[in-house]
């Protein structure tokens, strides 16, 4: 176990040596307050997320999701990027914020990840989550999504659930289901 540990410290170091870009940002800790600095690395693998922050002074941390709410950088394109630190699957990871709405989220995992279990192959994988307050998260993958979904939304959204896979409201279309959730619920809510 030592022998793993030691080579999943020297990969993070070894990747946070070789990263070619760092982004303006910040981290968001528990308490909310935001300490700016640049995004570094972000390391990804079967046992959770790490981050590398160097803070405006030039020191370089490595912290874990635990460690903090979130973060947020401007990317090439200039958008503006929100990571948030969750905990599923029985470990913390930073999943990307695509949508955050007041009944349902979405957020993306990573698509490139280390996979100690593939023999330290980087595996591409498209995976989402949708958060439910109140529920555990959701994965959704492509090929399993409609399954999930539709037993996600069945029980508050029939009529949503019954769409789930048809032209429309495909994988691809996830962002535009749930913005459609969450209207439906704001919706009944205001109905007398």
């Amino acid at each position: 176990m030592k022998k793993l540990y030691l080579l999943l410290v020297g990969l993070i170091i070894y990747s946070t040596l070789l990263s070619a870009e760092d982004h303006k940002g910040y981290i968001i800790t528990h308490s909310g307050i935001r300490l700016t600095g640049k995004i570094s690395t972000i390391f990804h693998s079967d046992f959770g997320s790490e981050l590398t922050f160097i803070n405006d002074f030039g020191t370089s941390y490595q912290i874990h999701p635990a460690l903090i709410r979130g973060f947020a950088f401007r990317n090439k394109e200039d958008l503006n990027i929100l990571y948030e630190s969750r905990f599923t699957k029985g470990t913390w990871v930073f999943l990307e914020v695509i949508y955050r709405g007041e009944d349902m989220s979405l957020y993306k995992a990573p698509e490139e990840r280390l996979s100690i279990a593939h023999g330290f192959n980087t595996i591409m994988l498209e995976e989402y989550y949708v958060d439910v307050p109140g529920r555990h998260m959701t994965p959704l993958t492509r090929h399993r999504y409609k399954q999930r979904f539709r037993r996600l939304v069945k029980k508050s959204e029939p009529g949503l659930a019954k769409k789930i896979g048809k032209p429309g409201y495909r994988f691809k279309d996830l962002v535009r289901i749930i913005e459609e959730f969450n209207d439906h619920k704001r919706e009944r809510m205001y109905k007398l």
